[in-house]
């Protein structure tokens, strides 16, 4: 992801701290059905509550910044970990539009203009979507672990931070995602002919924006 591709200059101090705003612990269930029971359940990593503070920081319209007011420039920490996207739920499609380095070079290719819909089995196809639209609707943050299947021949789980922001024509439907693999064991299973098929997982938290959801959407 170049930091011109998308964004105008906009002067923004960031500080590397965690966010003042915590996040919200409620509907919180563990996984283990995938990984290695003897591996310790994931926890939040320090780059994802930095990435929650950087984007706190944005000036918002609303509840939601621009896409404009992330000036990539001014978290190059983040960029090789970051996806944007684009939420058409009515389609349903989740349009990749940039990705950084290190999902690429996890693919072994570049994704943008891909729907990330086409690597989801349509058993878990309602629950991101669902997850997709809290984002982009409540809005919220979401924070979760998704298993991510290699058609290479492994796999590995992933930590998934997402924040809503506001797109050019005013609505809310874009999605900043900054995603890093994490350790432990987890079981193989057939990307059914895809470069890779992700799978959500149950280890999955909101991040509250303004009034804290009653529950995770269930599908």
């Amino acid at each position: 992801m170049r930091a011109n591709d998308l964004f105008i200059i906009f002067a923004l101090p960031f500080h590397s701290i965690r966010a003042s705003q915590p996040m919200s612990n409620m509907s919180v269930e563990s996984d283990r059905t995938a990984w290695d029971r003897s591996t310790a359940l994931p926890e939040r990593t320090e780059l994802s509550f930095e990435f929650e503070t950087l984007w706190r920081s944005l000036p918002t319209d609303g509840l939601v910044p621009r896409r404009e007011a992330f000036r990539p420039e001014r978290a190059p920490r983040f960029l090789r970990h970051l996806v944007l996207a684009e939420a058409r739920l009515n389609v349903p499609s989740i349009c990749i539009r940039l990705s950084g380095t290190e999902f690429d070079a996890r693919l072994q290719t570049c994704l943008t203009g891909a729907n990330y819909l086409e690597f989801v089995s349509e058993a878990d196809r309602p629950l991101v979507i669902a997850r997709a639209r809290d984002i982009v609707e409540r809005p919220c943050g979401i924070w979760e672990i998704r298993e991510t299947h290699y058609e290479r021949g492994y796999a590995q789980l992933v930590e998934n931070t997402s924040f809503p922001l506001r797109s050019g024509h005013g609505g809310v439907d874009l999605l900043l995602v900054l995603t890093q693999p994490l350790g432990g064991s987890i079981n193989l299973k057939s990307t059914h002919g895809k470069i890779a098929r992700t799978k959500p997982t149950k280890l999955c938290r909101y991040i509250d924006l303004s009034e804290i959801p009653s529950q995770l959407s269930q599908v």
